[in-house]
């Protein structure tokens, strides 16, 4: 939120824990999905449960994909 609060671009949210060390879970995408500068998420945790979840929680545009 403090890096959305701090620039006027849109972000996509980068939720790929393989590559990151953590992920996100479902409540905190569709808090931070709140800010206006929030625009997407990139969803590669390999969970389609993940997905349907975040999907449920809120309308955030859902990219998706796994580079082995």
């Amino acid at each position: 939120m403090a890096i959305a609060d701090a620039v006027d671009l849109p972000i996509v949210l980068y939720n790929i824990p393989g590559r990151c060390g953590v992920g996100m879970s479902p409540q905190t995408v569709a808090r931070v999905f709140e800010h206006q500068n929030i625009v997407a998420i990139k969803e590669a945790s390999g969970s389609i449960d993940q997905s349907s979840e975040i999907r449920s929680l809120c309308e955030i545009p859902i990219l998706s994909g796994d580079i082995r």
